[in-house]
């Protein structure tokens, strides 16, 4: 059985994967320089977090960000 993401599964599951880093938007600027595409820009969120959102090729969402400061 091939994996599902979980937002195609669930409403409130937004992501498949949470990647901490300390510096966001440090990462943000250096994947918009090499081109990646992005499924949600750098941001402060309503859960208290600061980050950024791509799909990968197999349609997971993965965050990379931190709490807000």
């Amino acid at each position: 059985m091939r994996p599902y993401p979980n937002h195609t599964r669930h409403g409130l599951a937004r992501w498949d994967a949470f990647i901490r880093t300390d510096d966001p938007d440090t990462l943000f600027e250096e994947y918009r320089s090499n081109g990646v595409v992005f499924f949600q820009a750098i941001r402060d969120d309503d859960n208290g977090l600061r980050g950024f959102e791509i799909e990968d090729a197999d349609g997971s969402i993965l965050f990379f960000g931190r709490p807000k400061a």
